[in-house]
């Protein structure tokens, strides 16, 4: 420090507070500022990613206060088939709902509610009274409104019965005084899968084993299997198609005796309106694009960093540029002499 005079004092230029020249501005530093929110975001987008979870919900469907009512068979009438068909009148609800059939507690067969508010099961009717409810259930197993029950009695019918067919390894016969036989099942109805692979559980009870089984599945496809025990079975099939099917499982065991149940394969997603059936999975997780206009002003930034180092900088590199690129091609200018 250099004194002039003994009340004025001189300082660097580098102490006074003044504006330096331009050539003095650090882009490399500038540039090296504006990577590191990059950066930063990147490493915050991967560890969020790393703590994504998926997350499931169902929400109860809604249940009908309105019982179902079966109109056929009518209370105290009687019947001759072992096969007959039980209808009647349900709530129309969305979703809709499927009706369950029950003797004494036994599931004997289920069907969905149609759109214009009836329903039609088949059933196995053995000889004898019979008493059967319909029960509303919805497709999250909620479980509405019952019906009045309808008893109805199975007689022998006069007209001698056609021979019984053969299933598999098993040759039909008159029926036998055993025990009748019967499909054990709690599945009022079978979920179809994301995947289109529903499994139906069930057992066959009563009759003479080994038991041969028939399953229609309802796409056109069917399934024989022979089973020799009343062991619980599960049985799986595959959907091409997510829709709601009608399921036939009839079981004839040695002895000849045919009983026949009734189900339902249902696609929760596609009994739901397109309204509510789903939407695309977002991604919750930070990226660096999940706040749009953020983008867009360091895009800004960066651009307008870029512009002033071009006009201090680039000019000049460009006009080199450009001078080594006109020697490359036209070669060096030759000297007069």
């Amino acid at each position: 420090m250099k004194s002039v005079h003994k009340a004025l004092k001189l300082r660097h230029k580098k102490h006074t507070g003044k504006l330096l020249p331009h050539r003095h501005t650090s882009y490399r530093v500038l540039f090296g500022l504006m990577l590191l929110p990059i950066i930063m975001l990147a490493l915050v987008s991967h560890i969020a990613g790393a703590n994504d979870y998926d997350v499931t919900a169902t929400v109860p469907a809604p249940v009908p206060a309105e019982a179902p009512t079966i109109t056929a068979p009518t209370n105290g009438s009687t019947v001759t088939a072992s096969q007959i068909t039980v209808s009647g009148t349900c709530p129309v609800v969305t979703p809709a709902v499927i009706i369950a059939l029950y003797e004494n507690a036994a599931l004997i067969g289920s069907r969905v509610c149609r759109a214009d508010g009836t329903f039609a099961i088949p059933i196995s009717a053995t000889l004898g009274s019979h008493s059967v409810i319909a029960t509303v259930t919805t497709i999250t197993n909620g479980v509405g409104a019952s019906s009045a029950p309808v008893t109805f009695t199975r007689i022998q019918s006069t007209t001698p019965p056609g021979p019984i067919p053969s299933v598999g390894n098993v040759t039909g016969s008159p029926a036998s005084p055993t025990p009748p036989v019967k499909i054990v099942s709690n599945n009022i109805f079978i979920t179809i899968s994301p995947d289109g692979d529903p499994v139906w559980h069930g057992s066959f009870s009563g009759g003479t084993p080994p038991y041969s089984v028939i399953i229609n599945w309802g796409d056109g496809k069917q399934d024989r299997r022979v089973f020799t025990d009343q062991s619980e079975q599960s049985i799986t099939h595959h959907y091409d198609v997510p829709n709601t099917y009608a399921i036939e499982i009839k079981v004839i065991d040695a002895a000849g005796q045919v009983y026949t149940l009734n189900t339902t394969a249902i696609s929760p997603a596609h009994m739901l309106p397109a309204t509510v059936s789903g939407t695309p999975k977002q991604d919750d997780g930070f990226t660096l694009f999940s706040h749009l206009p953020l983008v867009q002003i360091y895009i800004i930034a960066f651009a307008c960093l870029i512009f002033l180092w071009y006009i201090e900088r680039g000019r000049h590199l460009m006009a080199l540029l450009i001078v080594v690129i006109r020697r490359f091609i036209f070669g060096s200018p030759k000297r007069k002499i």
